[in-house]
């Protein structure tokens, strides 16, 4: 089994949530909070929502499409911020700034200001969260993958969302292990490309999870075949009785794909 050079450690976060005291009844109170709004409230907004609906496939990846789309009406405006990719972004300015921009345009292309109903108006709130560590490592992929079983979901919320933003990456740090330590770069990129904004964080846990485990048997059946030298291997599988079996495994494993 191949170990890792420097151990992976699990991290996990527990959100400590604040009213900023800052509210808008409609698009332009909206816009002008957004410009000057603590990055904390920009992230809690955005960011964390996949947190609070963490168990949902959510129609909306933000609190700002929720309330525009649904409170305000704006359907269209909610559709295009629905569509921005948070992943696209390494920093909380960069997503600042791309909300300030289509919510500015929408305006300037339709002057009415659509009121939200008394109540509904959209309250801001910022975060805090504090990282601890979990005590689970792992120096092997196996053990990354029972690391997986093993942790909250706030855990798998802070190594695919929460690392990001405070790094500043386009990565997380679960694929950045993976091919510092093992070079297996088409498992670190499908780590990579999932999209905790639109699928669930336990579908996010269950996907590495199988991901890992077929890596784990694609290794297996490598190490089985280099027991045997290159030359006359065919011979010396075709007199192995389980060699049928083997490769109809190997199909099966392979095809998945």
């Amino acid at each position: 089994m191949a170990l890792a050079r420097t151990p992976f450690h699990f991290y996990t976060s527990q959100p400590l949530i604040e009213l900023t005291g800052l509210r808008a009844a409609n698009l332009k109170e909206l816009l002008d909070h957004i410009k000057e709004v603590d990055g904390s409230s920009i992230y809690f907004h955005t960011h964390h929502y996949v947190r609070e609906h963490h168990f949902l496939s959510d129609e909306y990846p933000s609190d700002f499409a929720f309330w525009v789309a649904e409170i305000l009406q704006e359907k269209e405006l909610g559709e295009k911020l629905t569509i921005i990719d948070l992943r696209a972004f390494g920093t909380i300015r960069e997503l600042r700034e791309k909300l300030v921009e289509v919510i500015q345009q929408h305006l300037e292309k339709n002057g009415r200001l659509t009121e939200s109903p008394p109540g509904l108006e959209f309250h801001f709130r910022k975060t805090l969260s504090i990282i601890v560590p979990t005590g689970i490592t792992a120096r092997s992929l196996a053990e990354l993958r029972a690391g997986l079983h093993r942790v909250d979901i706030n855990s798998i919320y802070y190594h695919l969302v929460e690392y990001r933003i405070r790094t500043e990456s386009l990565t997380n740090d679960l694929s950045l292990w993976i091919r510092d330590n093992f070079q297996k770069e088409s498992l670190a990129s499908s780590i990579e490309g999932l999209d905790p904004y639109s699928l669930t964080l336990e579908e996010c846990r269950k996907t590495m999870i199988e991901l890992l485990g077929r890596q784990e048997r694609r290794q297996k059946l490598y190490n089985q075949f280099a027991r045997y030298p290159s030359t006359g291997v065919a011979q010396t599988l075709r007199e192995k009785n389980w060699f049928k079996d083997l490769k109809f495994t190997f199909q099966k494993i392979w095809y998945q794909d």
